[in-house]
């Protein structure tokens, strides 16, 4: 009897510990232009148990609206932190919404630091090393929520405020190392996986089908969560804290048939595949990597010659 107690003692204490969960939401201005589909998407957000909802960035925050379906109590969940959206137009819709742009919380497990990464780098600094002071000695999970990719160095903006980070993430690094434990982007998709109508260029395919990714470096672990249009499918990455890690699980929610034949999948009669490995003649692939090669000099050639014949037709008109 006393083996079995024994044996069933370990067996709890081996369960996952499940303490806490939390919501990551980014991208959504897209989604709130259309009223009907934004609807669907924020209902959704009625019925999740998570115990904090952050939304990072571009998201329409200054509208007064914005959570105008959401129930009291999931309302209160809410903390956000501001984009480039949200700076367009003056950030003072946003403050007198929201209240605030960078915002440190303690749940029992985790350390949340929302962080305003429109700001420049010596405002970051300040604010890090604050932080930093308070919290490097908590034994909690330290999670810094941001809109930018403040690690993607590929895109920066000449100041701050405007669309893109402006500063190296190697300026404010040394004191995120051995500090934060997580890193969770809310501008993420956009960049990189497009859907917008205007920028599918050659009737490329759109990515309707992307919800998070992740990225590793050194101590810290990133996630890249947002939206692009929101439709037809409105996404959020929902967080568990579970024995001392946070586990991402990506929720998707259907609020259109945009882009969409009748098995739900991308509809290919409206768009266009790169076709690679075709069977082509030996002299159609050398001529195509003369042109490559010398396309620039073979344009300025054609073009030279069409100026110089207008204007001969010009001259012999005048004689």
């Amino acid at each position: 009897m006393k083996k079995l107690l024994y044996l069933l003692l370990i067996q709890i204490i081996s369960l996952p510990s499940f303490s806490e969960s939390f919501i990551s939401v980014g991208h959504t201005q897209y989604l709130f232009s259309h009223p009907l589909k934004y609807k669907i998407f924020i209902d959704s957000l009625n019925d999740s148990d998570a115990e904090y909802i952050f939304f990072l960035g571009d998201s329409s925050l200054g509208d007064s609206n914005v959570f105008i379906n959401l129930d009291e109590s999931t309302i209160a969940k809410i903390y956000s932190i501001p984009g480039n959206g949200e700076y367009l137009n003056g950030v003072g819709d946003y403050l007198e919404n929201v209240g605030y742009t960078n915002k440190a919380i303690e749940s029992n497990n985790i350390v949340f630091l929302l962080l305003d990464s429109s700001q420049s780098e010596d405002e970051i600094i300040e604010l890090l090393k604050l932080w930093r002071s308070q919290f490097i000695y908590s034994r909690k999970t330290i999670v810094l929520l941001t809109h930018h990719r403040i690690w993607d160095d590929s895109i920066i903006s000449a100041f701050p405020y405007k669309h893109d980070k402006s500063y190296y993430f190697s300026s404010i690094y040394p004191l995120l190392s051995g500090f934060v434990d997580y890193l969770i982007a809310g501008n993420s998709k956009r960049q990189h996986f497009q859907d917008l109508p205007e920028s599918l260029i050659n009737e490329k395919p759109p990515n309707v089908s992307m919800t998070f990714w992740e990225e590793s470096f050194n101590d810290i672990k990133a996630y890249n969560i947002g939206m692009g249009n929101g439709f037809p499918y409105a996404t959020y990455v929902q967080f568990d804290y579970i024995n001392n890690k946070i586990i991402p699980m990506s929720k998707v929610i259907k609020v259109s048939n945009d882009y969409l034949d009748e098995l739900g999948l991308v509809d290919m009669k409206k768009y266009s595949s790169v076709i690679r490995d075709q069977k082509i003649s030996s002299i159609v692939r050398i001529f195509s990597i003369i042109y490559n090669k010398f396309k620039e000099i073979i344009f300025g050639f054609i073009l030279g010659l069409l100026i110089s014949f207008l204007l001969f037709k010009y001259n012999k008109s005048k004689a």
